[in-house]
């Protein structure tokens, strides 16, 4: 009989965890490993395993994630075996890789937050401690969000352009493993003396921009807790543009203090744009999805309304 719920597991994450007994049952659950077979890798899962049963999933199948394409065919065959519930224990990468293939299916995506920003767990407003992040799941509050739509690739958090592209591309992923997002605040740093800024084209629902950075937020949050965006909603259709239009790095610290402040930014700086299609031209403009970088090449942008089936906590508008 196949299980009614899957749970995807990156052992990558490093999430703490809250030891848990053992309830009779969970040992029944089957666990698909893999390659990953570490002791403490097995010890997370478990614990992710007690909470969900002690809430009331106790039928789920549970399986090690070994990369992002692993999520995607897990995804799959989740789809083609038409479960109700898919759990994943991971960071926004791993949310994203999810996402991808559950839009528009119906099946509900459960986020355990297990990464380092956990960005869209804060826009679902789930807590970032698993046993917490389960209490909320156990309510069983079901809605569908929007999610962003790019060159055929989605994103559930952020898609940037320009300067925060240039930097997540040059951060090694081994600092990022490390020290999380004071790794890529280290390259901004160093990304001050080196980085030419370039002057692109941005159109958003046929009004044109010249912009040197844009960043397009599906949520309110970047790279963790900063607001970026405080008007940003998961549910009204529209993705908040913020087109960058000056080229200094005090740019992005002005709008930031601005925003902190509850101020409005300069709009000869920077300026927030509520968009449904987004199109830049420029061939040699750095971008990425949810923190991933992407290969140069024109980008094309959209929202697609209440695409993907979510837990979420109280306060996120339906």
């Amino acid at each position: 009989m196949m299980s009614k719920n899957l749970l995807l597991f990156n052992p990558g994450s490093g999430q703490k965890f809250i030891p848990a007994i053992v309830p009779e049952g969970v040992r029944k659950i089957p666990v698909t490993v893999g390659s990953v077979g570490a002791e403490p890798v097995l010890t997370k899962l478990q614990t992710t395993l007690q909470y969900l049963y002690r809430a009331g999933f106790r039928d789920v199948e549970a399986h090690v994630t070994r990369d992002y394409m692993d999520v995607v065919d897990k995804c799959k065959a989740a789809v083609g075996r038409r479960v109700d519930t898919v759990f994943v224990f991971g960071g926004d990468g791993t949310v994203n890789a999810a996402l991808s293939i559950l839009r528009n299916t119906g099946i509900a995506l459960g986020v355990l937050p297990g990464g380092t920003a956990n960005v869209f767990a804060r826009f679902l407003h789930i807590p970032l401690t698993v046993d917490d992040a389960v209490s909320v799941l156990q309510q069983k509050r079901r809605m569908k969000v929007d999610i962003g739509a790019c060159n055929g690739d989605y994103f559930g958090c952020v898609a940037g352009m320009g300067f925060d592209a240039w930097v997540i591309k040059h951060t090694p992923q081994r600092v990022r493993a490390i020290i999380g997002n004071l790794s890529f605040i280290i390259t901004a740093f160093r990304a001050i003396a080196k980085y030419r800024f370039k002057k692109f084209r941005v159109i958003i629902d046929d009004k044109e921009f010249d912009a040197f950075s844009v960043i397009v937020q599906n949520g309110p949050y970047y790279g963790g807790d900063v607001v970026f965006t405080p008007d940003a909603s998961l549910t009204d259709g529209y993705l908040d543009c913020i087109v960058f239009k000056d080229k200094r790095v005090a740019t992005l610290f002005h709008y930031l203090w601005a925003v902190r402040r509850k101020q409005q930014p300069d709009t000869s700086r920077a300026q927030i744009v509520k968009a449904r299609t987004i199109s830049i031209p420029d061939t040699s403009v750095y971008y990425h999805l949810d923190g991933e970088p992407r290969e140069k090449k024109p980008v094309t942008i959209s929202v697609e309304p209440h695409a993907l089936n979510v837990y979420a906590g109280e306060g996120v508008k339906a």
